[in-house]
C-alpha cells in the first residue's frame, strides 16, 4: 500500500552530544525518553484534583512498525513489509514510489525490529563499525550510477570512512553513524543508520532521502505508552488464480524439521524428514483476497527473473506462475491486502 504521507541538533545542544556543554560531560543515555523535571510545590500550595489522563489519539495516517513503534512514511512512498520472523529481524521498507535505486531491496528507509539486527558482514549491527550498514558477504551492485563499468557489475566498495554521535528519532535518542561508500563507476552515496538497542530498531537509509528526517520525528514508541495502529494479518496462501485485482488463493502453514513438523508428520503419515527441509501444509479453504490499487507488489527471484535489481513487480506477474508461494498482509480483519510478496522456495 502507498501511504499519503531529524531535527537538527546546533550549537550547545550538540555539543552535549558530543563533549557536553560547561561543566557537564556526562553524555545522554542511547535509546532513553527525556523525563519530565522534578518541581517542589510550595507548602501553602491548595490540594487540587487530578485532571483525568486521556489517552493520546494515534495518527490516522501512521504505520505500525510490528508492536514496537509507529511512523508516519511520506505522502505517496510505498509500504513494503517481508516476512516476519521470529529467531531474527523483521523489517519493512518505506520507499518512494516505484521503489527506485534499491539496495537489499529497499530504495528508501528500512526499519528492522527484533532479535539479531544485520550488521557487517551478516553479523549482529555494533554501532560504529566501519562496515555496519554493509550487511551482505558478497558484492552488491551499486543503487545509483551505472548499471555496469564497463564488461563488469558496478558494484559497491565499503568505504572504511565514517561519522558517528546520538540523534533523535522521536523522543529517543539513537547512536547515529554516517558512511561514505563508493561504486566502481567512482559513483559516491552516504548510507545512515540509527540504532536503537533497548528498543531493538535499526533504521537504515542508504540515499540520504531529504523524507527521512520526517520520518523519524514522527516515530512514536510503545514502550512510551504510545497507542500504535494495528498491524495488518500476515497469510501464507499458494496463488491460483488471479484476476484483475482478486487473488483465489489456497492458505497453508509451513512446517519445518523440528519438533512441530515431525508431530505433523506422524499425525498425516508423511514421510520425515521434509524434502528441502520443509513441508507447506494446508490451512484452510480457498478463499479470495483482494489487493488493493495502491497494493505494492513485490518479488525476488521466480518473479524478477532473477536478474532484476528492483523487487517491485506487477500484481498480475503472480498469474504467470500457478502455484507460486506467496505472503499477504491484510487489513485486519478483511480480505483486502495492502501488501503482496513472493515467497522464494530455492
Amino acid at each position: 500500500m502507498k501511504n499519503r504521507a531529524v531535527l537538527g541538533l546546533f550549537g550547545c545542544a550538540l555539543l552535549v552530544l558530543v563533549a557536553g556543554c560547561g561543566t557537564d560531560n556526562t553524555p545522554p543515555a542511547v535509546d532513553s525518553t527525556p523525563t519530565s523535571p522534578a518541581t517542589s510545590p510550595a507548602a501553602s500550595a491548595p490540594v487540587t484534583s487530578t485532571p483525568t489522563a486521556t489517552t493520546p489519539a494515534v495518527d490516522p495516517n501512521a504505520i505500525a512498525v510490528g508492536t514496537v513503534l509507529s511512523v508516519v512514511p511520506p505522502t505517496g512512498w510505498e509500504i513494503i513489509r517481508g516476512e516476519p520472523s521470529t529467531g531474527g529481524p523483521s523489517s519493512i521498507c518505506l520507499a518512494p514510489q516505484g521503489n527506485p535505486h534499491p539496495l537489499f531491496g529497499c530504495g528508501g528507509v528500512r526499519i528492522y525490529y527484533g532479535q539479531h539486527l544485520p550488521g557487517a558482514n551478516a553479523s549482529d549491527y555494533r554501532a560504529g563499525e566501519a562496515a555496519g550498514w554493509y550487511s551482505a558477504t558478497d558484492v552488491q551492485p551499486c543503487p545509483i550510477g551505472q548499471a555496469s563499468a564497463g564488461n563488469h557489475l558496478n558494484g559497491v566498495t565499503v568505504g572504511a570512512k565514517f561519522e558517528n554521535g546520538l540523534r533523535p528519532v522521536g523522543d529517543h535518542k539513537a547512536s547515529w553513524n554516517k558512511w561514505t561508500a563508493t561504486c566502481k563507476d567512482g559513483s559516491r552515496f552516504t548510507p545512515q543508520a540509527w540504532f536503537l538497542p533497548t528498543s531493538k530498531v535499526l533504521i537504515l537509509d542508504y540515499l540520504d532521502h531529504p523524507e527521512t528526517a520526517a520520518i523519524l520525528n514522527s516515530a512514536k514508541f510503545a514502550s512510551d505508552g504510545a497507542p500504535l495502529p494495528p498491524m495488518p494479518t500476515y497469510l501464507t496462501a499458494h496463488v491460483k488464480i488471479v484476476s484483475g485485482l482478486t487473488f483465489t488463493v489456497r492458505p497453508f502453514r509451513t512446517y519445518g524439521n523440528d519438533a512441530a513438523g515431525k508431530a505433523y508428520a506422524v499425525a498425516h503419515h508423511l514421510s520425515y524428514p521434509f524434502d528441502d527441509d520443509y513441508y507447506d501444509a494446508p490451512a484452510g479453504p480457498t478463499r479470495e483476497i483482494t489487493v488493493d490499487g495502491n497494493a505494492t507488489c513485490t518479488g525476488n527471484v521466480v518473479l524478477t527473473q532473477q536478474n532484476a535489481t528492483n523487487p517491485d513487480v506487477p500484481c498480475n506477474a503472480f498469474a504467470r506462475h500457478p502455484g507460486i508461494p506467496a505472503g499477504f498482509w491484510l487489513r485486519p480483519g478483511t480480505n483486502l491486502a495492502e501488501s503482496v510478496f513472493e515467497i522464494f522456495r530455492p
